[in-house]
């Protein structure tokens, strides 16, 4: 669909029965609902752009997981502090991709559970690098 909104025509010619009265009045719903659906989407997106760019300029390693936890998308600097490629990363979570030997299971408990449970969460982890060497995630 192109930026138009979507558009109709109502005819000041008497509707030939009920039903036809009525489709057109759902049709009308129909489409105003569609219009907000779709400035609703351009807000969110242009909301989305401007939070992706902040990611990309940040220093720290970021990432975005879908809701299961997988990574959809991570910033340069989380590639670099943790040696992988960004093809390595999509559909992986941070705990696949990081946890090691010393890191605090039951810390990394309560992150899984704040995560799921779509609270914020504020801890140190000890995670690994690919090639095995350690690093503080905060």
């Amino acid at each position: 669909m192109s930026g138009a909104e979507v558009e109709f025509f109502i005819s000041n010619k008497p509707y030939d029965d009920d039903v036809t009265f009525k489709l057109a009045i759902a049709a009308s719903k129909v489409l105003g609902k569609l219009n907000e659906q779709k400035r609703l989407l351009t807000f969110e997106r242009a909301e989305l752009e401007r939070i992706s760019m902040v990611a990309k300029a940040n220093e720290s390693g970021i990432v975005f997981p879908h809701a299961d936890g997988k990574i959809s998308w991570a910033n340069d600097s989380f590639l670099n502090i943790s040696g992988y490629s960004d093809a390595k990363v999509i559909y992986k979570t941070p705990i696949e991709l990081c946890r090691g030997p010393l890191t605090d299971t039951n810390r990394l408990h309560s992150m899984v559970e704040a995560f799921f449970n779509r609270e914020n969460f504020d801890l140190e982890l000890v995670f690994y690098r690919k090639d095995g060497t350690m690093f503080w995630a905060i």
